[in-house]
């Protein structure tokens, strides 16, 4: 029996756009006839095709009356490989308190370039002012879209056979780890041993089977792990056994760099995705350097992307000043993307 499978991949995104001195640009607005508009920096999913998108804010006049009554946002797309982009956004405005008001419900539309999606009626600027203490906290607007790039969907057909034997090898497997059945070697992590499997761990880490390999040609089957805490090197065995791990996010940070000590590519990109997860202003550089460090190229380029996107944010970090000192090399990444992200805008 053949099965097909169709799939999509999704590339997210959070901008925030911080506009400060705002009651003195709604003040300069309202004065003028025509439409007053200001514009974001650039930013970018990530996506294979390339896209770049920016805000447009603008005070609307009333048309009959001539006055300024509303303040409009659009998403627009600048930029992409493709002639048009299926994309998921929602536009909301962060009060004081960092809670979504003043929100846009998700809309999910066909972008082509150059083209918008917003709302003319965004918000009154009436209520704006009525609520200024709340929607303009230092007299900061904090604009934000919550972007999802939709990729084509991709089609692949596999041969599936008729009857599925139980139990299933990963249970056979799980089994193994958990009962300590016919082990062959112990691992000494700190103060804890682990009885494992030798044709298992060489089966999975080319980096344990070239060891393995060793301890076998000097009939030794004590193996001294260093350098890992007890509780990360047995998760990773888990992984090793049975594909699964408990609670990943809370150790993607040590996991990772055990997948790659050890060579252990589909934990390492398990590890990747959560961090990708996790990014935020406060932790951008630390998980820029532990990408390095790793050679951890798909977190790499997550990281990259988002600082360049929220740069102001970031360089008040002080492990950005860290970074200046100690990785120039790094530095160097940063400024080439944002270069090649302001040739896009252009």
């Amino acid at each position: 029996m053949k099965r097909s499978y169709s799939s999509m991949k999704e590339h997210k995104i959070i901008f925030e756009w911080k506009i400060d001195q705002f009651n003195s640009f709604i003040d300069s607005s309202l004065t003028c006839t025509d439409d007053v508009k200001v514009e974001s920096v650039g930013f970018s999913t990530g996506a294979k095709i390339n896209d770049a998108w920016y805000l447009r804010l603008k005070f609307k006049n009333n048309e009959v009356m001539q006055v300024k009554e509303w303040l409009s946002v659009f998403l627009y797309l600048k930029h992409s490989d493709t002639e048009s982009v299926r994309a998921t956004y929602s536009l909301y405005i962060l009060d004081n308190n960092n809670e979504k008001k003043v929100s846009i419900k998700t809309s999910s539309r066909v972008f082509k370039l150059n083209e918008s999606w917003g709302s003319n009626r965004f918000l009154e600027i009436k209520k704006l002012l009525e609520n200024k203490d709340s929607l303009l906290p230092n007299n900061i607007m904090t604009l934000c879209v919550d972007l999802v790039v939709l990729e084509d969907y991709t089609s692949t057909t596999m041969k599936v056979p008729l009857k599925i034997l139980k139990p299933q090898i990963v249970d056979d497997f799980e089994k193994l780890f958990n009962k300590k059945i016919n082990v062959d070697v112990i691992l000494i992590v700190g103060n804890e041993k682990f009885h494992a499997h030798k044709t298992i761990l060489s089966a999975r880490s080319p980096v344990l089977a070239s060891v393995l390999h060793r301890m076998q040609e000097s009939n030794n089957n004590i193996l001294m792990i260093s350098d890992v805490a007890p509780e990360i090197f047995r998760e990773m065995l888990r992984f090793i056994y049975t594909d699964k791990v408990d609670d990943l996010d809370s150790k993607a940070v040590s996991l990772l760099q055990v997948a790659d000590r050890f060579k252990l590519q589909t934990l390492k990109i398990s590890c990747e995705e959560s961090l990708r997860e996790s990014l935020i202003n406060a932790n951008a550089i630390k998980l820029l350097m532990l990408a390095d460090q790793c050679h951890a190229n798909l977190l790499m380029e997550s990281v990259v992307n988002y600082i360049v996107i929220n740069i102001d944010s970031v360089m008040k970090t002080e492990d950005y000043k860290t970074l200046e000192n100690s990785k120039p090399v790094l530095l160097s990444i940063l400024l080439k993307k944002f270069s090649d992200l302001i040739k896009i805008r252009g």
